[in-house]
């Protein structure tokens, strides 16, 4: 998930735990003297450690010891919240458990899920069976939304998890195409050098020979060309084995510019002087 969906999502969650204990806030600021009855207190702890637990949690997957870690602050959350309702209940508490579903939705399996939102909704239907209050249309309330909410998010956390997945199978396909045409570039530069060195190489050398030979049969005359026919067969020969060199190193070479240029500066030697 991007930090910019997960900031949206905690944003979310904490508008969601405010506005379930605003009724409450409401009710002791009109009437302070219920901040000296105990469940009042204790339900301000909960209410509290709610928050302070959802903050900490992360909204994506994880290693194994930090799954564990969200395990642990969802339970003291779903705890926090049916004490929570235990306590005082206004009929908003309940939206605390939606959170809690939320949340699993983004790395729990969908099974075990729905299994902690079915546990939730049963705790909840004790607690307000032995509260004496409407159980039925809270129920039918919440556990509604928390299903909706736990497929939610458990669909978002697929679809981020599948672009996950396909951005890193992009990511090995280009490494695996580059790799492909490094290794044809290099078969290539392999097979052309030992072309050059096969052919060009092999006449270079038998045209330096003839040249030697006809080197002590030429008249005086005719021998300066001859030596500097010779000379320029050897720099041609010393060239190409440079090209030859160079192709079957690392680094990448322009093969025809190469050539052109060494047979330009080459043949230049051949001009009368």
């Amino acid at each position: 998930m991007s930090p910019e969906a997960r900031g949206l999502l905690r944003f979310a969650g904490f508008l969601v735990w405010f506005l379930a204990g605003l009724p409450l806030f409401v009710q002791v600021v009109q009437v302070p003297e219920l901040l000296h009855q105990s469940r009042y207190i204790c339900w301000l702890s909960c209410y509290f450690a709610f928050g302070t637990t959802f903050g900490l949690t992360r909204w994506d997957t994880g290693p194994s010891g930090t799954r564990r870690l969200q395990l642990g602050l969802l339970a003291i959350q779903a705890a926090t919240a049916l004490v929570i309702i235990v306590l005082v209940c206004s009929g908003h508490e309940g939206a605390l458990l939606v959170l809690v579903a939320a949340q699993l939705g983004w790395f729990m399996s969908l099974r075990h899920a729905l299994l902690w939102v079915g546990t939730q909704a049963v705790l909840m239907g004790v607690v307000l069976t032995f509260g004496g209050r409407s159980t039925l249309s809270l129920m039918s309330t919440y556990v509604g939304v928390q299903v909706l909410a736990l497929f939610s998010c458990f669909l978002a956390a697929s679809e981020a998890n599948a672009r996950a997945g396909l951005a890193r199978a992009n990511n090995e396909l280009r490494a695996t195409g580059e790799l492909l045409a490094n290794t044809s570039r290099l078969t290539e530069r392999e097979r052309i050098s030992r072309e050059l060195h096969d052919t060009l190489g092999h006449h270079l050398t038998a045209l330096s020979l003839n040249l030697e030979a006809a080197s002590h049969l030429a008249q005086e005359n005719t021998l300066v060309q001859i030596q500097r026919a010779q000379s320029v067969t050897k720099l041609l020969l010393s060239d190409l084995r440079g090209v030859v060199s160079a192709l079957r190193g690392e680094d990448p070479i322009g093969l025809a510019q190469a050539v052109i240029d060494h047979l330009k500066s080459s043949f230049s030697e051949l001009s009368p002087v």
